[in-house]
């Protein structure tokens, strides 16, 4: 899937920075986020979530290691909302939160790039992407860019999206922040929520959900024939509204969907008009296997 980024580069205006520093940096996002953030590093990025204490998602994010602290990746219309959650927890802690994303320019690039002065990271953000922090104030920034450009096909943020959609990366902007579970985005089967870490907030939800409840909804990724739109509502053969989708690029969407409609077909019109085929996903045997254990439960 992601493998079909191959040769191409993108820019990533629709994402924008938190950077978290300070000494208690890893103290406190531990007690706020889906994952471990001692698993973190500066070569990879890790997919996870903030969530508010009923367990919903607020952001979801991508973290990597960065200087004394900690860079989160995330759609851009949602960074003032998570710094205004954020820093309810913070006050507390020797924590510095800040919108950093006027201060690197960000690249989607196939392989990674060496550091320089322009180049600050370029950590790996699938098997296949990387992510490239470019310092818009570095003298040797136009340098650096057209070396990221050379013999490369320039593509636009929806492609980057539609391989997101693709792998079953799911991004939470400001409109759907508080509305969707971890579960819901399938981040239990993506490395986003890790169950041994301990305590954060929202974390018995969490817990309740893997270990007791039931899923009745889920992500999937969709194909239509033509463009949807994020917080468009996916409906069943009767008309019916059964899904909402959450990301789309292009002719992809990444949907929230009962789960039990799903053999019925979806549609993304009320009159059925417009049929919407769900894609496997890279760890869709991970969830054949949870929802056979479902139902032999039952």
């Amino acid at each position: 899937m992601s493998d079909s980024f191959s040769g191409l580069v993108s820019p990533l205006a629709q994402f924008g920075l938190i950077y978290v520093s300070g000494t208690d940096t890893l103290t406190f996002l531990q007690g706020q986020t889906t994952i471990d953030v001692n698993q973190l590093a500066t070569d990879k990025c890790l997919l996870g979530a903030f969530c508010n204490p009923k367990g919903r998602v607020v952001a979801s994010f991508m973290a990597t290691s960065w200087a004394d602290g900690v860079m989160l990746v995330l759609p851009a219309d949602n960074v003032s909302g998570t710094l205004a959650h954020l820093k309810k927890y913070a006050a507390f802690f020797k924590t510095q939160l800040v919108d950093a994303s006027k201060r690197w320019h960000l690249l989607g690039t196939d392989s990674p790039v060496p550091t320089s002065e322009a180049i600050s990271a370029s950590p790996q953000w699938d098997d296949n992407r990387h992510i490239t922090f470019l310092n818009p104030l570095a003298d040797d920034y136009e340098t650096a860019l057209e070396a990221c450009l050379a013999n490369k096909q320039a593509v636009d943020e929806h492609q980057w999206m539609a391989l997101d959609i693709q792998m079953g990366i799911a991004w939470i902007d400001q409109q759907a922040a508080g509305e969707h579970t971890p579960h819901h985005l399938n981040l239990q089967w993506n490395n986003g929520i890790n169950f041994k870490k301990g305590c954060y907030t929202g974390q018995e939800v969490v817990s309740r959900m893997q270990f007791k409840a039931k899923l009745k909804s889920i992500a999937y990724a969709l194909q239509c024939g033509q463009p949807m739109k994020p917080a468009q509502a996916i409906y069943n053969r009767e008309g019916k509204a059964v899904g909402t989708v959450i990301n789309a690029a292009n002719e992809w969407a990444l949907g929230v969907v009962h789960i039990k409609e799903l053999p019925g077909g979806l549609f993304a019109d009320a009159e059925a008009h417009l049929p919407v085929t769900p894609v496997s996903l890279p760890y869709q045997d991970a969830i054949k296997a949870t929802l056979e254990k479902q139902a032999s439960d039952n």
